[in-house]
């Protein structure tokens, strides 16, 4: 079932905040400071490198920007896990389950990134005391 919530900005962030804690948007590049709290339990996150909708394009872009030197910027991205699926193959040989996953899977590739340029990734618990 897909819900579509139709209104001013404010109502959708209003609903959609009765069931989500963190809420990622879209990246507002006209402020510097774009995670914002409206009260003690919920986090409004700006994704400036974007999302993952195509990895044969995404992952590239969010790649590319991670690459970027602008401190500024906060490197967030939005990523639905469902999308490693394609990357991971299952089956079974004598009741053993062997699964193979591909290092070229966005995820990996990403993860890659972060450790070679020696990036310290930080749980979103750890903003909502900013």
């Amino acid at each position: 079932m897909k819900v579509l919530i139709i209104g001013p900005l404010w109502i959708k962030k209003k609903i959609i905040s009765d069931y989500f804690q963190f809420l990622y948007e879209h990246y507002d590049y006209s402020k510097k400071d774009n995670i914002y709290k409206t009260d003690d339990h919920h986090l409004f996150v700006p994704t400036p490198l974007g999302r993952i909708s195509n990895p044969a394009t995404d992952t590239q872009r969010i790649i590319d920007k991670f690459n970027e030197d602008n401190p500024d910027v906060l490197k967030s991205f939005y990523y639905h896990p469902s999308i490693e699926i394609d990357y991971i193959d299952f089956e079974t040989n004598d009741n053993k389950l062997n699964i193979n996953y591909n290092p070229d899977s966005p995820l990996q590739r990403i993860v890659k990134t972060l450790k070679n340029d020696q990036y310290t990734p930080v749980h979103i618990d750890e903003l909502i005391d900013k």
